[in-house]
């Protein structure tokens, strides 16, 4: 029967220049963090972190979490504002251009006077009625 020790490190990483890079690495928690805060000092380094690393030989896994992280706050972009489209306008005012609706005695009798009298309004529902009568005796059948 095999029984080994596993495995334990301390890696150290810095975000510099947009790309994490492993800088140090220790079997030791203290000294990994105390390098970590000593980069983190530097202008360039935007942020550093210190992993601890497990890796198991009986199974060959690694697992690994993060002890310690800093990070420098980054600056606020600049917002970009675009001017808002001018709301609709309701209603809309109808076009010079656009024709006035004919009544509805003059265009539901195509052969009659375009104007509108009261006996041409009178045998234009007459019609729609007695067409109406019709229909409905013929679905009452």
């Amino acid at each position: 029967m095999r029984t080994s020790a596993r495995e334990i490190h301390f890696e150290v990483h810095v975000l510099e220049g947009g790309r994490w890079l492993i800088d140090y690495v220790t079997p030791e928690e203290e000294e990994a963090i105390a390098e970590a805060q000593d980069l983190f000092l530097r202008p360039e380094i935007e942020s550093v972190r210190v992993i601890k690393e497990i890796y198991s030989p009986e199974n060959d896994t690694t697992a690994a979490r993060i002890v310690f992280s800093r990070a420098r706050a980054r600056p606020l972009r600049p917002l970009r504002v675009r001017a808002a489209a001018p709301p609709p306008t309701w209603p809309r005012p109808l076009p010079d251009a656009m024709p006035a609706p004919r009544s509805l005695a003059t265009s539901a009798l195509p052969g009659a006077a375009q104007d509108s009298s009261p006996r041409l309004v009178l045998a234009a529902l007459g019609a729609l009625l007695a067409a109406l009568a019709l229909l409905a005796g013929v679905f009452l059948l």
